[in-house]
């Protein structure tokens, strides 16, 4: 019985596994991205459901939901006494008395290449909506016909609403 040994495999034979664990490995890596973003937008998500818990709150104890600062779509209701606009991944949400309704208010996981998070109430401040943009295009709860921006060149995609 001859014994194994890869100096003797042709160069077909070199070629072909090589191939093979380059396509292997190609397919791992796309998995592990995707897995990735699957992980950010599940953050996203649990997230912007926190933020809404802790701003419903808000309304049970005044019947309005928090302000929106112009055209930044950032709440007004942090800092001091609640009067400052609420920076994404900063901020504390209070009110006027400073009961606290959420202690940071979570930021995108991708905050550093410019995603962020939208928070826009109606014009009576009895709705609203909080929107996000999902990396993983594949999600079927993606909605990709929104308008809002989320980030410079960055599309919206998914909302939370009350």
């Amino acid at each position: 019985m001859e014994k194994f040994s890869v100096l003797a495999w042709s160069r077909k034979e070199i070629s072909f596994v090589t191939a093979i664990i380059t396509l292997v490995f190609g397919l791992s890596w796309y998995q592990i991205i995707i897995g990735e973003m699957k992980t950010r937008d599940s953050q996203r998500m649990q997230d912007v459901e926190a933020i809404s818990r802790a701003i419903r709150t808000y309304w049970d104890d005044y019947k309005v939901y928090p302000e929106e600062a112009t055209g930044e779509g950032k709440m007004v209701q942090c800092g001091e006494k609640g009067g400052q606009v609420c920076e994404w991944g900063k901020s504390t949400i209070r009110d006027k008395y400073n009961v606290v309704y959420m202690n940071l208010v979570p930021g995108d996981p991708l905050t550093s290449k410019g995603y962020h998070y939208v928070y826009i109430p109606d014009a009576e401040r009895q709705h609203f909506r909080i929107y996000i943009a999902l990396e993983y295009d594949g999600d079927a709860r993606v909605k990709p016909d929104l308008t809002i921006q989320c980030g410079n060149r960055v599309q919206c995609n998914w909302y939370v609403q009350e």
